[in-house]
């Protein structure tokens, strides 16, 4: 069964987001990414993309909601978009003109409240579509508190795969809801480690919540 989903842009003081919803919960937020290459999310080799795109999604346009096929469309300025999930269906983009789900306007200004240091937890309705293992493991990142880091071998005995930092790592990288589920605190142990959106982007998260990186 093809599901609708939408999508809103979303300018913030670390750059341009795009928040995606089914018109219930929360489903996606993407990054902006502008580099063909990031170091892998357990900081051990490079991928082409950090994190596996959405078959489907849509890009801020100028007038009216239209359906999309392949994703939000590269910016002007050469900034690609970068997220995780699966396929759910046609994708309408809103514009400033056109009203969006009032899931999206919420986690707009939640999110807003985070960027200005004025919110520390998030209280938004979502769905994290994944295998078990991956959600297991983006439930844990929820667990790590505001302001604080773990690394990517903690993250692994959290859900009983100790000898698993790549995997976790793996899992991690495919987070399809980052900031809010907050994958930017795991870090590397010798180093900042990667992140789909660039290691720019996770310094400016972490730096908000007051760790150097």
């Amino acid at each position: 069964m093809t599901t609708t989903t939408y999508t809103m842009p979303m300018d913030t003081p670390v750059g341009p987001l795009v928040l995606e919803s089914d018109g219930d919960v929360l489903i996606g937020i993407w990054l902006p990414f502008a580099s063909s290459k990031v170091e892998d999310t357990a900081g051990t080799a490079p991928q082409a993309t950090g994190a596996a795109p959405r078959a489907t999604g849509a890009a801020p346009q100028a007038t009216g909601p239209a359906p999309r096929a392949n994703g939000p469309a590269p910016r002007a300025n050469g900034t690609a978009w970068v997220a995780a999930g699966t396929t759910r269906g046609a994708t309408h983009g809103l514009s400033a003109g056109h009203d969006a789900p009032p899931v999206l306007k919420e986690t707009a200004a939640q999110l807003d409240e985070y960027f200005a240091q004025e919110r520390t937890e998030f209280d938004i309705p979502m769905e994290l579509d994944g295998t078990e293992f991956q959600r297991e493991v983006w439930a844990e990142l929820t667990r790590i508190p505001y302001g604080k880091t773990i690394s990517y071998g903690e993250l692994a005995r959290r859900v009983g795969r100790p000898n698993g930092p790549r995997a976790v790592g793996q899992a991690n990288g495919r987070n399809p809801i980052p900031i809010i589920v907050p994958c930017h605190r795991v870090v590397a142990g010798n180093g900042i480690g990667g992140y789909g959106g660039g290691l720019p982007l996770k310094r400016a998260l972490l730096a908000i919540e007051g760790v150097r990186a």
